[in-house]
């Protein structure tokens, strides 16, 4: 085994001492057998993982990325496991760093990744459309392997991925082929596979099976992509029978076989499951497609042999690779990132997570280290780099140096490691469960709402279990109450019950969980009732949650009008919980406010709901829609159009890009009104011009080109204008407008035009155009302004977050350059009181401007460490940097003399107190030192009634000063002002040659 050389984990500048201990080697199956034996409790075989895993350590593909097999104080195998199970699977050796000596509660802070998917692999190597392109890959592979339908299987492995990409370049071709070809019917994964093998198979048939699906009305009724594209239709109409892209990729092919042969059919159908005595088909095989070319494990095996940095097996070693130990603070890790050459997209909740462990000193070393290429490129760990910037401190971590470029595409891919929690009783089974009732105490509690994300990080839910274990206890009644709502809901609900009135909780969870012998109407009943309810429609966490708690709060109002739980539910208790119960419920019986007794929810007599029946009359009542069936179709076209409607409003309240945004808008208003041309136009004031900012089916070039003017010239043009929607169901006739070049290419007969509001002036127009005959309804123009509606709302948000996003930005640099002037400026009056003490001959004077100098040095010192924030501050590292700026700023004046800090450890106080407390530490060190020569030590602890901050300096070798009145002394009388506005107390002592300043006052806020 090759060790680490101590050079690289010595102390050096920046480097910390060892810790833990780096050594490659080369893993034996043997060697790896013997570790697997001291693996650790709850460590299982991933099978996916170990064949991905097996398959590229025969392939001789495995690269040395950096991640070690961690081996903690104790023996016991941490992380690696998988890794050492392919080995002993291979029976081959792999190159690898194993890392011992790292402490055994470390685990729950390993794999705390974004899993890192292929196509972010791909992203990072500038692959264009990389998402889509691996989507095909694997769709296709998996056709290939006929797993399409029974069963996923495991994901292709990377090194196959890798060698059938290399194999076949037209893949990256058609994938943009697909996308140029956007408000198809046919989705874009389904519609990219199609492209690639029909034209491996015949182009111009393929092209005209995808023009017949888009433009139906152009070709023959029983032509194959005609009756496909009914097909779909038939099929999305119908909310039952909504169509998977499994089964739109079988029909879209069985389509395509029948173009191949010139068949003639009635239906393309295709049974994908066993029903109505009617057997599944096999997934259908497109004719003469030839298949994705993969030159095999083989190819891959050649190129290892052939390659002069392999050893016997074929595996880089890592011979090159420099390790060391460092400590990385907040100016470290942002030359480290600016390495980062490819940088994959900031998960800002991941980091958030990191940096919140890293402010809280919850960062533990865990031996996974930041990894750099041999060109000298970050390759792993921008995340915790960035994390350290954002908590402004420091971290101890492993770096490797000199790691194959390769090594980038192997990181993240195993899937994130669940939170390790651990019973502090023992052992137990569902942990998962556990840790999402932490994570909701944590979302409801402890979150902040400056925090992104809405996970705790494994640290934080580790934390918390350990400080409420009941949570342990109550996953079994969480797993129980299921059918009423989520178990973390139900669980954490209890605890939070229980918290409150535990002499009532276990009756009314009891209650809860049987529902006997209680009588109609009773809030327990009509809780369930509700909570069945909630459970049925998906309600979210929070709304679950909320109707527990309510349920909970009426139930105690109803006990206690009652006198009391019911009877019937009473009587199973024993006679000391009763006793106990009633000494609970009977005072609240004298502040109870009575509310009225909720009815029971009761089922529908008959379909349809109560909610739908009104919709449902309405829509029979339309004259179009002469028969039930008409009216039950365009019935469930409305809702489908509402459903859009609630989705957008849920991606504009999220945020984001406004040219995303604006796209998703118009493939929804082509999607809702079943067309396939739409467009968004803003509107350009120094052009008065409506720009084409996002459309959907127009061609190349069209989109943020084409401008429109304002005005009757167009339809769009006229409905800016006059701010109204315009519809015009036929363009043909129409004489208030002219048909652009635009609309006449593309065969527009009719369109609908509606207006994008603003906050000042409009926004722009959202317009739908379709090239059959037809008419737009009144509910089409309702919903394409409900639309155009939240896409306004949505822009105005984006605007008012990138204008909050850049000042949060300039506040920082604003604020330092504030500090900076203020320093600067007070520096200069010092400077100034300074030399003019030195040329003054009275002593008296001299004392005097000495003084004030110290004293303006801090003011200085305080006004430094002032921190913007609301975060109550640990005040320990204040008055510490308090006590460097003022010993930095007098340097020249205290020869030989030391001031010393003793702080209470995990002492924090309010941002609105730091400004006068450093005022009073700094007047208190200028007096003292004022009055002697020896050593001074400052002293800050907690009182019963507050806290006591004591300044004492040591006259030796001195003659002691005389203690002056405090209202002759200038120092003095601050200090006891600044006190007394605070509540508090001073008073000085001497003992011999030690003086003692003291200063005694409250921690809350001060007195009004």
């Amino acid at each position: 085994m090759l060790a680490a050389t101590p050079s690289a984990l010595g102390q050096t500048a920046g480097r910390v001492p060892q810790r833990i201990s780096f050594e490659a080697c080369s893993m034996t199956p043997q060697e790896a057998d013997a570790l697997l034996a001291s693996r650790r409790h709850g460590a299982h075989r991933q099978d996916a993982t170990v064949a991905a895993y097996r398959q590229a350590m025969i392939e001789r593909q495995w690269i040395l990325n950096g991640m070690p097999l961690i081996i903690s104080r104790s023996g016991v195998l941490l992380d690696g496991v998988q890794r050492l199970l392919a080995c002993c699977d291979a029976g081959v050796a792999f190159p690898t760093f194993v890392a011992r000596d790292v402490d055994d509660d470390v685990l729950h802070t390993i794999d705390q990744h974004r899993r890192r998917s292929l196509a972010d692999i791909l992203g990072a190597r500038g692959v264009p459309n990389a998402h889509a392109l691996m989507a095909l890959m694997i769709r296709l592979m998996r056709y290939e392997d006929g797993s399409l339908v029974h069963g996923l299987g495991p994901s292709p492995s990377w090194a196959r991925t890798q060698r059938i990409l290399g194999a076949n370049p037209s893949l990256e071709q058609d994938v943009a082929t697909s996308l140029q070809m956007a408000g198809s019917p046919l989705p874009e994964p389904v519609r990219t596979a199609i492209v690639h093998m029909g034209y491996r198979v015949d182009q111009a048939k393929t092209e005209r099976l995808l023009q017949a699906v888009r433009y139906p009305e152009a070709f023959p009724l029983d032509d194959p992509g005609a009756l496909l594209r009914l097909e779909i239709d038939r099929l999305r109409e119908d909310p039952t029978t909504m169509p998977s892209q499994t089964k739109l990729f079988a029909l879209a092919i069985k389509a395509l076989n029948a173009l191949l042969r010139d068949e003639k059919l009635r239906r393309i159908a295709w049974v994908e499951s066993p029903g109505t005595g009617r057997p599944a088909e096999d997934f259908p095989q497109l004719d003469s497609y030839p298949g994705l070319i993969d030159p095999g494990p083989e190819a891959s095996l050649a190129a290892a042999e052939g390659s002069p940095a392999t050893s016997g097996h074929g595996a880089v070693l890592p011979g090159q690779c420099q390790v060391s130990l460092e400590r990385i603070d907040q100016q470290q890790a942002g030359e480290y990132l600016a390495m980062n050459v490819t940088e994959r997209g900031l998960i800002k909740t991941h980091m958030d997570g990191l940096a919140r462990d890293m402010a809280a000193g919850r960062w533990m070393l865990n031996a996974q280290p930041i990894c750099f290429s041999r060109s000298g490129r970050l390759i792993n760990g921008q995340h915790r780099l960035m994390a350290v910037v954002a908590a402004r401190g420091s971290i101890e971590v492993p770096v490797i140096r000199g790691l194959p470029e390769e090594a980038y595409a192997t990181y993240d891919i195993q899937a994130k490691r669940p939170p390790p929690v651990e019973d502090p009783q023992g052992s137990f089974g569902d942990q998962a469960l556990a840790a999402a009732m932490a994570n909701l105490l944590w979302r409801q509690e402890r979150r902040s709402p400056a925090t992104r994300s809405k996970k705790a990080t494994t640290a934080e839910i580790r934390q918390i279990l350990l400080e409420f274990p009941r949570l342990l206890e109550l996953r079994g009644f969480g797993r129980r109450m299921v059918a009423y709502g989520r178990a973390s809901v139900m669980g954490y609900g209890a605890f939070v019950i229980e918290r409150e009135d535990p002499a009532q909780a276990g009756i009314f969870l009891r209650a809860l969980d049987t529902g006997a012998d209680l009588p109609g109407g009773h809030p327990i009943l009509t809780l369930r009732t509700q909570m069945q309810r909630l459970r049925r429609e998906r309600a979210s966490q929070e709304e679950q949650l909320a109707a527990l708690l309510n349920g909970w709060q009426r139930y105690k109002a109803h006990a206690a009008a009652c006198d009391g739980p019911h009877p019937a539910v009473t009587a199973r208790i024993e006679a000391g919980d009763r006793a106990r119960v009633r000494a609970v419920a009977l005072p609240v019986l004298d502040r109870a406010v009575v509310a009225p007794r909720p009815a029971v929810d009761a089922p529908p007599d008959q379909p349809p709901s109560p909610i739908l029946a009104p919709y449902l009359a309405q829509a029979s009542a339309a004259a179009p829609y002469g028969t039930a069936a008409d009216a039950t179709a365009e019935l469930l076209r409305r809702t489908r159009q509402q459903s859009m409607v609630a989705g957008f409003g849920r991606i504009a309240l999220r945020g984001g890009d406004q040219g995303a945004l604006m796209q998703e808008a118009a493939r929804l208003a082509a999607e809702g009104v079943r067309t396939a041309l739409a467009m968004v136009l803003q509107h350009d004031p120094a052009t008065d011009t409506l720009v084409l900012r996002a459309g959907i089916g127009w061609r190349a070039g069209v989109v943020g080109h084409t401008r429109l003017p304002v005005g009757p010239s167009s339809p769009a043009g006229f409905a800016f204008a006059t701010r109204t929607s315009i519809v015009c169901n036929d363009l043909a006739a129409e004489r208030r407008f002219g048909l652009s070049t635009l609309l006449a290419e593309h065969g527009v007969r009719r369109q609908a035009n509606v207006l994008i509001e603003g906050a000042g002036a409009p926004f722009g127009v959202l317009e739908v155009d379709h090239a059959a005959d037809g008419a737009f309804s009144s509910g089409d123009i309702s919903f394409l302004a409900a639309l155009a509606n939240i896409l306004a709302l949505g822009i105005e948000r984006g605007r008012e977050a990138a204008q909050r996003d850049r000042l949060m930005a300039e506040r920082p640099l604003l604020l330092a350059e504030g500090r900076h002037r203020v320093r600067d400026g007070l520096q200069l009056v010092h400077t100034i009181l300074t030399l003019e003490a030195h040329g003054v001959e009275s002593l008296a004077a001299r004392r005097v401007l000495d003084t004030t100098a110290r004293r303006i040095m801090g003011v200085a010192a305080v006004y430094e460490r002032l921190d913007h924030t609301d975060t109550p501050v640990d005040i320990g590292a204040y008055l510490a940097g308090v006590v460097e700026a003022l010993r930095a700023g007098l340097d020249g004046r205290l020869p030989r003399r030391r001031i010393g800090l003793d702080v209470e450890p995990g002492v924090t106080v309010p941002p609105n107190r730091l400004q006068v407390l450093g005022l009073l530490l700094a007047e208190l060190l200028s007096t003292a030192l004022g009055r002697g020569g020896g050593d001074i030590r400052v002293r800050f602890a907690r009182t019963p009634t507050g806290a006591r901050l004591e300044v004492e300096n040591e006259e030796t070798g001195l003659e002691p000063l005389p203690d002056p009145e405090p209202s002759a002394d200038v120092g003095m009388h601050l200090i006891a002002t600044l006190l007394q506005e605070q509540g508090g107390v001073f008073t000085l002592t001497r003992d011999g040659p030690r003086t003692r300043f003291i200063a005694a006052f409250p921690l809350g806020a001060p007195p009004s």
